[in-house]
């Protein structure tokens, strides 16, 4: 897990991207809820979670992963709905 969170923050810092967590909180992100280890998806999962924090999309994740991503996938969902009835519509 260091070896992700050293890649990970360099990362960040080539994009330009500043963030404020350490490697515990990576690694806390990083367990998959169903298994409660890190794998490969739940890695990917906070990674994407975490540059969204620090792009300021959101602050200081508190919710479990899987809620998280279960209510940014009703957003993205939502907003293709929105898109295809809009493109309809025209």
């Amino acid at each position: 897990m260091e070896a992700e969170y050293r890649r990970f923050m360099e990362d960040m810092t080539q994009k330009g991207i500043e963030v404020e967590w350490n490697q515990q909180r990576f690694n806390d992100l990083s367990v998959n809820q169903e298994t409660g280890v890190p794998d490969g998806k739940s890695i990917f999962e906070a990674k994407g979670s975490l540059q969204g924090e620090g792009e300021g999309m959101y602050k200081d994740l508190r919710l479990k992963l899987t809620q998280m991503l279960g209510l940014i996938l009703k957003l993205l969902i939502s907003r293709l709905e929105n898109l295809s009835l809009w493109t309809i519509k025209v």
